[in-house]
């Protein structure tokens, strides 16, 4: 089918993963659903990535199965509830997600030659995203290069040569 990315993933088999990683598609898990629904079963992260599946992470936020923009629920959910490392969560997010989207060429990682979006946050390591949830860690944004949030405050552009 020349999917790019396959999307829950709650209920997918040893076989289907291997399908997936044999495709070179992205499994984009999105935990905020099962907690949302009350389901006792999430998608079963660990084994994809001990396959070397791309794994990405996404909220699904929407009214019918998960009512939440909060990444760092997310990745809560990732690493309390599929057993993801910190560190294999926060790659899931943005690494994972641009392959997820066919962009990582262009976004998810800083490199030279990417696009540079990226966050500055309120904490003191990336270990504090999954741990410390209910908050928003969020203090600047940058999007290409241009800075849109800056101490919490949307930035409004001022036209050129203004």
């Amino acid at each position: 089918m020349h999917a790019v990315s396959a999307d829950h993933l709650l209920r997918v088999t040893e076989p289907g993963i291997q399908v997936l990683k044999a495709a070179g598609v992205a499994a984009t898990l999105l935990p905020g659903t099962a907690a949302f629904l009350g389901l006792r079963r999430y998608a079963p992260a660990r084994a994809m990535l001990a396959a070397g599946l791309t794994v990405a992470l996404a909220t699904d936020c929407n009214p019918g199965t998960c009512m939440t923009e909060s990444m760092p629920l997310i990745l809560h959910l990732a690493c309390t509830q599929m057993q993801m490392s910190p560190d294999e969560a926060l790659l899931a997010a943005t690494m994972g997600g641009a392959a997820a989207l066919a962009r990582a060429a262009a976004v998810g990682s800083l490199r030279p030659g990417k696009q540079a979006d990226l966050l500055i946050l309120d904490c003191p390591n990336h270990l504090h995203l999954p741990y410390h949830v209910g908050i928003n860690p969020v203090r600047t944004v940058l999007a290409r290069g241009r800075v849109v949030v800056e101490d919490r405050h949307l930035v409004i552009p001022r036209p050129e040569g203004a």
